[in-house]
């Protein structure tokens, strides 16, 4: 983890989040999920259900993933306590196409048009106090 994301100030709390989302990014395109689920709480539904549970699914299919490259920028950052955090993010999401074999499209995903905003609360957990993502909410806005 990169020592900016270590830090339990509002500046560490949005370098976590830019790292939770290159390891989303990094188990999108490897299908490891295992150092996405060391920073992730099991009370995150969204996080399970819509992203980790996919990627194991897709896996168990022997399926491989082309683009959906997540592209995020930190709007904001506040504590909201002592070990709690707020990063609100905007994100853009590249074309994905999923395979089963060569030419063989199980599913496609057109590149995110609309800005696609969220807010991402995190927790210090554990005796090294790191962050961890508890909920991540998203949604699209329209123009």
């Amino acid at each position: 983890m990169p020592t900016a994301a270590k830090n339990t100030s509002e500046e560490g709390s949005a370098a976590f989040l830019e790292h939770y989302f290159d390891l989303i990014n990094y188990a999108l395109h490897t299908y490891d999920t295992e150092p996405l689920e060391k920073l992730t709480s099991q009370s995150c539904v969204p996080c399970g259900e819509g992203l980790i549970d996919p990627i194991w699914y897709h896996a168990d299919q022997g399926h491989w993933q082309v683009g959906g490259t997540n592209h995020l920028a930190v709007t904001g950052a506040t504590l909201a306590s002592e070990n709690e955090g707020l990063v609100s993010f905007n994100l853009e999401v590249d074309a994905q196409t999923i395979y089963s074999a060569p030419n063989q499209i199980v599913e496609e995903s057109p590149a995110s048009n609309e800005v696609i905003t969220g807010v991402a609360v995190l927790k210090l957990e554990g005796a090294s106090s790191s962050w961890n993502v508890y909920d991540i909410n998203m949604s699209i806005e329209e123009h």
